[in-house]
């Protein structure tokens, strides 16, 4: 085997597993949740930083309801989020025990991506 394949073979496994690690961490995560829809209340672009970086997304807050009780939850998404408006309705997965706790809905969204980077990477192993 010469070393074009066996670089290419560890590139395309390595994006493969780890697109089938995250896949599964948040299908686990969404198993042990509870579906709710919630209602953004507000959402306006803005800037984050973390240390020495700086990146742009939207800073949102939501509005929903679980077993009678209101929750609000502020948030901030990266730009790979979709377009949030204010009204638009938007699934969250909240903890059963405390639902404080959830999973963020760009998670949820990204999750169709990890599944793709699956195929993709398969089908890219599949031809070395």
């Amino acid at each position: 085997m010469d070393i074009e394949k066996i670089i290419n073979l560890i590139i395309w496994g390595g994006i493969t597993l780890f697109c089938i690690i995250k896949w599964l961490i948040i299908t686990i995560k969404i198993k042990k949740y509870i579906k709710v829809v919630g209602k953004v209340v507000n959402s306006k672009k803005d800037y984050f930083y973390s240390g020495d970086t700086v990146s742009k997304g939207n800073h949102c807050k939501y509005h929903f309801e679980y077993l009678d009780k209101t929750y609000d939850i502020e948030d901030n998404f990266s730009s790979g989020n979709p377009k949030l408006n204010i009204g638009d309705e938007i699934i969250f997965y909240v903890s059963p025990k405390d639902p404080s706790k959830y999973l963020k809905p760009e998670d949820i969204y990204f999750r169709k991506f990890y599944f793709i980077g699956i195929i993709v990477g398969i089908g890219a192993l599949l031809l070395f």
